[in-house]
């Protein structure tokens, strides 16, 4: 099918998709049929950038779908083949294998419902002995101890939630910070350069730093992000972060700023304040009530790599009630 004006191309296949499904049937199809041609139509300038490379990295048993389904019979065939195809060209794989483990007695009854069809089917499994799971190491470990400090920066009010009751369970707010590179000469420092305080503010400003090669960056800003793993740094925050500079220092070349990479501040309040002022947000380096031993540390944002012998040295004093030298 084709529109007046098209140029024709003429082909014995055409496969929409260059992902690892379009690819597998174009290899297929040249493989069937050497002589003829076949055109593989990808809408990205990359092959496989989607769920292609978005996925668990797992090649599967095929042991969750009916027998006759289409899923159960083309994972198990193409279960072998793929492992066929990175053995005969050095694609970089591993068999594993897997363990499913079962919590409570719905899940042994799934357990044992599914060890009756993968003996359907023919794959093979069997059940693992308690000893063989704690010999092999990949059983769940515990770890008794006296006292316990919750310092697990981004995931400290998770650890705190799991055994606060829920009256007492906190929100952690996540304060992305982006920075951004400089690659004039000008102006020469020799020193960090700050805008001047602002109370009530989320941080510090978009201020001048010195890297140990004596490379000037800019930042961080402040953007709420709803997830920690949002760390990739837009160009859209470099015109905001323009005119920041601008404020304090206005002759800066802005064509020779990059957007370079960003970091996360756990905050305990939305629009928590980093400085002074309003919705202040201070360390909680404290000794739960009712919790004798745990000790949690919340909220540790800038300063904190500064202050982190000294908050050792807190948390010493809340065990042992004196400096420890």
């Amino acid at each position: 099918m084709k529109s007046k004006g098209e140029q024709r191309t003429d082909t014995r296949s055409q496969i929409i998709g260059g992902g690892v499904v379009g690819l597998s049937i174009a290899h297929r199809l040249s493989q069937q049929s050497p002589s003829s041609s076949s055109v593989l139509i990808e809408r990205h300038s990359s092959l496989g950038t989607e769920t292609s490379s978005r996925n668990s990295e797992v090649i599967h048993a095929g042991i969750y779908y009916g027998r006759d389904t289409l899923k159960t019979r083309l994972c198990l065939r193409g279960r072998q083949l793929l492992y066929e195809f990175c053995e005969r060209h050095g694609v970089p794989h591993r068999r594993t294998g897997k363990w499913i483990v079962a919590q409570n007695d719905a899940q042994r009854r799934e357990l044992e419902r599914l060890h009756a069809h993968c003996a359907d089917i023919g794959v093979p499994v069997r059940w693992v002995p308690e000893r063989e799971v704690r010999g092999g190491g990949e059983g769940a470990s515990s770890v008794t101890a006296e006292t316990l400090v919750n310092a697990a920066g981004l995931g400290g009010v998770a650890v705190y939630n799991m055994v606060v009751p829920a009256a007492l369970r906190k929100r952690l707010y996540f304060a992305k910070g982006n920075y951004f590179s400089y690659s004039a000469s000008r102006p020469r420092v020799s020193r960090l350069v700050y805008p001047a305080p602002n109370p009530g503010a989320a941080g510090l400003g978009t201020h001048l730093t010195l890297d140990m090669g004596g490379r000037i960056r800019f930042g961080p800003d402040i953007e709420w992000v709803d997830s920690p793993d949002n760390l990739a740094v837009g160009r859209e925050r470099l015109e905001q972060a323009v005119h920041e500079i601008k404020l304090y220092l206005p002759g800066v070349d802005e064509t020779c700023l990059e957007p370079d990479y960003a970091g996360i501040r756990p905050k305990l309040s939305y629009k928590g304040a980093g400085q002074a002022g309003k919705n202040f947000n201070d360390f909680v380096v404290r000794m739960e009530d009712g919790y004798h031993g745990w000790v949690n540390c919340l909220g540790i944002e800038s300063p904190g790599l500064t202050s982190s012998l000294a908050i050792g040295e807190r948390v010493g004093e809340l065990f042992y009630g004196r400096k420890v030298s």
